[in-house]
């Protein structure tokens, strides 16, 4: 197996405290990994110490092999992430805001011209690309936050709550987006969500977690009993 985002004994403690605890989870190449939990579960806490924006108390993370908190640089490389809310500049085009962002990754200016052109494509915006973001709707402002975490060719793309606030349209053209990046660019991808019924229909592999500790992890359809079949029931039944 191509284990791409691996985490041992993860653990995060604030005065003593653990947001999350003793984590320890093997996310192979191609799945889509749902993370799910009750507000205040840890779920932004885990996604904040897979990308290294929190160091852990105790335990390692791995992205593609490289360890975050010894070589970040070379970790971040493989990823893409939006955590909380992807940050826009209203009054610029969605095309410059992207090619000002691209600068990060040192292409020159043609490539980045390429680059803007290929990413805004493949999130079916390079007919609006050109219209200021103030005029975007949510759904496009959250398909301009992947074309942002696409910029930089990433093997990893994290996304906090992706679907909040979509409507029915915006969330099946996002979840469309996800099923073609991880289909078509084999992106493996890790995504936190209330909205159970969309995880259910994209995701290979869940991590239910509580408190900070993991009350599952494995194959989505290693959840499901003749019983309950729907994902929602069963978290309900799990927070109980």
């Amino acid at each position: 197996m191509d284990v791409i985002i691996e985490t041992k004994g993860l653990t995060k403690k604030v005065k003593g405290k653990p947001l999350v605890d003793d984590i320890n989870v093997s996310i192979v190449r191609g799945e889509i990994c749902g993370l799910i939990g009750p507000n205040g579960a840890g779920k932004t806490t885990i996604m904040k110490l897979l990308t290294g924006l929190l160091v852990p108390t105790s335990g390692k993370v791995k992205l593609n092999k490289f360890d975050v908190n010894k070589q970040r640089k070379e970790a971040m490389v493989s990823v893409g992430a939006i955590i909380e809310s992807p940050i826009f500049f209203e009054f610029m085009t969605g095309r410059g805001m992207l090619q000002n962002l691209a600068r990060l990754h040192g292409l020159n200016k043609q490539e980045r011209q390429e680059k803007v052109v290929e990413v805004l494509s493949t999130v079916g915006l390079n007919g609006r690309g050109d219209e200021k973001i103030s005029t975007y709707s949510l759904g496009m402002k959250q398909r301009l936050g992947i074309a942002q975490a696409l910029l930089g060719d990433p093997e990893i793309i994290i996304l906090d709550e992706p679907a909040n606030g979509l409507d029915p349209m915006g969330m099946k053209e996002l979840r469309e987006l996800i099923l073609y990046l991880n289909k078509e660019k084999n992106l493996t991808f890790l995504i936190s969500s209330h909205l159970l019924d969309e995880l259910q229909k994209i995701c290979t592999t869940l991590i239910i977690i509580k408190q900070g500790n993991v009350l599952f992890y494995g194959k989505q359809d290693e959840i499901y009993d003749k019983s309950l079949t729907n994902l929602e029931d069963i978290f309900i039944g799990m927070m109980s």
